[in-house]
């Protein structure tokens, strides 16, 4: 074990609690930043997992969920809505260099399952990824208005991908969230 190494990862991912996203808390009162995000996708996966359908490992998919915005501390957080190109580019830098700071072993681990997440390479990849396209979106339409403008059809054309194989919470995206959504005023 390579304690120092370890500790200095973990002092460098404390920088993703600055990582500020496009997502407002329930409060009302300020920005998500990407460690709130990542500890509340990994309460809501292991809350939700029933709805994948079938059986799914638990601590897989508590790995994917706190590990898959790690890269966000050199990334930043991506608005899914302004097109960004460069999101991948800037993710697989990111990924190398932090987890550079580990010693080889987790290094590759901690990519492997980055990496997972991002290929949704296994079922609970495609679970993680379905509730982490899936929250924000439900957020905000609980909370505020959103400033990036787009249609009721733009978000379900984002959002279907990942939602779609899972029926209850694409119907339940589809039905509530939507509507809450276009009533709220954040869709157009």
């Amino acid at each position: 074990m390579d304690l120092l190494r370890q500790l200095e990862f973990l002092l460098e991912i404390d920088q993703l609690k600055n990582t500020q996203r496009t997502t407002v808390i329930p409060s009302g009162l300020r920005l998500e930043n990407s460690a709130e995000h990542s500890w509340h996708l990994a309460v809501a996966v292991i809350t939700l997992h029933e709805l994948a359908g079938k059986p799914l490992d638990t601590t897989k998919l508590l790995k994917l969920a706190i590990i898959h915005d790690l890269v966000e501390v050199y990334a930043g957080d991506t608005n899914i809505f302004l097109n960004d190109t460069s999101q991948a580019t800037r993710e697989q830098a990111a990924a190398e260099k932090l987890f550079a700071l580990l010693p080889a072993t987790q290094a590759e681990h901690f990519h492997a399952i980055w990496h997972e997440f991002e290929t949704k390479s296994s079922e609970e990849a495609k679970f993680v990824k379905a509730i982490d396209a899936f929250l924000p979106a439900w957020l905000h339409a609980k909370n505020i208005t959103n400033e990036t403008p787009i249609t009721e059809e733009q978000l379900l054309k984002l959002k279907e991908p990942h939602l779609a194989a899972y029926p209850a919470l694409w119907a339940y995206f589809q039905n509530t969230v939507i509507p809450q959504a276009v009533t709220r005023g954040w869709l157009i």
